[in-house]
């Protein structure tokens, strides 16, 4: 390029660059220009148009940077919030999940309650129940004198669970008089047992194993047998089925053993065969 114009001979080399470069980028449109011929993305003499509100949040995304990320965020927080509100159908713990069942399942006997009321420290599911049956004392008879078990035996008692499968309980145990010698001799005390429990359904087996401190009378018109009184601690343990009846409540069929210490005898055991009635709180 020849410059022949009698003032450019004049200037420096440096400003002809630099006017040279001021004219070629004004003639470059850039993005976002108004110029319709030369705008990416539209035909020649065509205008280029703004999406629509309803424009997906991909097509968004490839027109404009900025709104793209709206439209992402917008997505992202109508997935939690649909996440969420699933949710509270289904989640462990929530007040439709803990009627229908978790891990105490249909409540049954010697399960977790659907509250945490229970009168067995550190434990939840309380529970309370009577039961009632027929003892049967190891006691020695007398050849000659009546030796029955034609008595009633009885329980009171309450639990609750530590875990889905462990609890404690605690109990009042009568196990009526019955007749030795021309006499009466009777048992009774405080139990206090661990509760292991399997759950089977609509039914469920259950063990326990514990203490009784109990306290005997015995008296006899005959004087062949020591009479008198006698207390102290002796060991426990027993086997059941429970039966549902409705969800807070259960029929319990159990065998227990109790040892008690008798005047001149020491400790004898105590056998009860009991059917009974369960409260879940």
């Amino acid at each position: 390029m020849k410059l022949s114009h009698p003032h450019l001979k004049k200037w420096p080399l440096a400003a002809v660059a630099m006017a040279m470069a001021c004219s070629v980028s004004a003639q470059v449109v850039t993005p976002g220009s108004s110029d319709p011929a030369t705008a990416p993305g539209t035909a020649a003499g065509q205008p280029m148009t703004t999406p629509s509100p309803t424009t997906s949040p991909t097509d968004t995304l490839q027109q404009s940077p900025s709104t793209g990320t709206t439209g992402m965020g917008t997505g992202t927080t109508g997935s939690t919030s649909t996440m969420d509100s699933s949710r509270s159908t289904w989640t462990p713990g929530s007040s439709t999940g803990s009627t229908g069942g978790g891990w105490m399942g249909n409540r049954p006997m010697y399960g977790q309650g659907e509250g945490n009321y229970s009168l067995i420290p550190y434990s939840t599911g309380g529970y309370v129940g009577i039961n009632a049956g027929q003892p049967k004392f190891d006691t020695p008879c007398v050849a000659g004198f009546s030796c029955t078990n034609h008595t009633t035996a009885y329980k009171l008692y309450t639990g609750g669970m530590f875990n889905p499968y462990v609890g404690g309980e605690l109990a009042y145990v009568d196990m009526g008089r019955v007749n030795r010698a021309g006499g009466r001799t009777s048992a009774h005390g405080i139990n206090l047992s661990v509760v292991g429990r399997v759950p089977l359904g609509g039914f469920n087996l259950f063990g326990k194993v514990g203490t009784t401190y109990g306290r005997t009378n015995t008296n006899s018109a005959s004087g062949l047998i020591a009479t008198g009184k006698d207390k102290g601690w002796g060991g426990s343990y027993g086997v059941g089925v429970g039966f549902d009846l409705t969800r807070a409540s259960s029929i319990v069929l159990e065998w227990e053993r109790h040892e008690f210490r008798f005047s001149g005898l020491g400790r004898q055991s105590v056998d009860s065969t009991t059917l009974g009635y369960v409260h879940r709180f």
